[in-house]
């Protein structure tokens, strides 16, 4: 009998979502509902490998933005797929590159596009990413939280850790 149990998940990259999603049930892509997922930089290594000799057809020659669009077709696939999804967190990537940066506004307008039926969309950025997303209005709550708003929430989270285990004793 298949679990009714709502699932809440975090992914430390969109690479560790598409290979949950390959290996988990059809039911529990479905029951996935509160997601947080941190979307880093790709495996540009392609880009240095020496095309196949055996091959007969000349591929064209990868340029870094090309892996980039890979990734981001897989992205829109994995959000088509998660269907259930009411609460997602998107912790943006560290680096700061021109790549990276077209990457993550990329990124966070197929989730604009992709997730209307989310309740709640909440981006670890300041407020002024949304003026780069014109899909944000069609959702339900977004909520930007900047650094600092994370950084409070953080220790706060310790804090109340530290009254709890001291509650214990």
């Amino acid at each position: 009998m298949p679990s009714t149990e709502k699932l809440q998940r975090s992914f430390l990259s969109q690479a560790k979502l598409y290979t949950w999603l390959h290996r988990a049930s059809d039911s529990e892509i479905k029951r996935l509902k509160i997601l947080t997922l941190h979307l880093t930089d790709i495996d540009l290594t392609p880009l240095f490998e020496e095309p196949s000799s055996s091959s007969t057809v000349r591929e064209p020659r990868r340029n870094a933005w090309s892996l980039y669009q890979q990734d981001l077709a897989k992205l829109d696939r994995a959000m088509q797929a998660l269907t259930g999804l009411t609460d997602l967190t998107i912790v943006p990537p560290e680096q700061g590159t021109a790549l990276v940066r077209g990457m993550y506004l990329t990124a966070l307008g197929i989730v604009a596009g992709r997730c209307k039926g989310l309740r709640c969309l909440t981006v670890r950025d300041e407020e002024g990413v949304r003026e780069h997303i014109p899909g944000f209005t069609g959702l339900g709550k977004v909520v930007f939280e900047g650094k600092e708003e994370v950084v409070k929430k953080e220790v706060k989270s310790v804090v109340v850790k530290v009254e709890v285990d001291e509650d214990e004793w």
